[in-house]
């Protein structure tokens, strides 16, 4: 089953009715489920597996509690720190910096380069392709390393 934002712009009771059947379809059936999302909390508790996309391509993809525990990806990390649990209530959160590029207009290189803190020169020439970084684990990040060994 293809899921494209089950839960985009309900409550949180209905959100979680949707999530319960379709884990419920998933074990009755031996259904794979394909969750489509912005919901970074959905995707901890109910994926596998995640591919993180940035611009229309695939920026990362490992086990879930992998890749959020120790990203391989400058966006990905941006988008794990941005998320509130784990901050001080009324605290100001992390934020990523500048926006993306327009559909159709994505830069030459690394279309997150404009908005990355790891961009270098390279990035503006050498589309990053998506590399090995582990058993199960994939980013698309010249300097990926850096981030693993934070």
């Amino acid at each position: 089953l293809l899921a494209d934002e089950p839960t985009t712009a309900l409550d949180v009771t209905v959100q979680a009715q949707i999530m319960e059947l379709l884990a419920q379809l998933r074990r009755e059936t031996r259904m794979a489920l394909v969750l489509i999302t912005h919901d970074l909390a959905v995707v901890g508790e109910q994926a596998d597996q995640v591919a993180v996309m940035y611009s229309g391509t695939v920026v990362e993809s490992g086990p879930v509690a992998e890749v959020f525990a120790a990203p391989r990806h400058p966006y990905t990390r941006g988008l794990l720190d941005s998320v509130p649990a784990g901050h001080p209530r009324g605290s100001t959160l992390p934020s990523i910096e500048g926006s993306p590029p327009r559909p159709g207009a994505v830069p030459t290189g690394c279309a997150f380069r404009a908005r990355c803190p790891l961009a270098r020169d390279r990035c503006a020439t050498d589309l990053p392709p998506l590399v090995a970084t582990g058993p199960g684990r994939a980013s698309a990040c010249h300097y990926w390393k850096e981030l693993a060994d934070v």
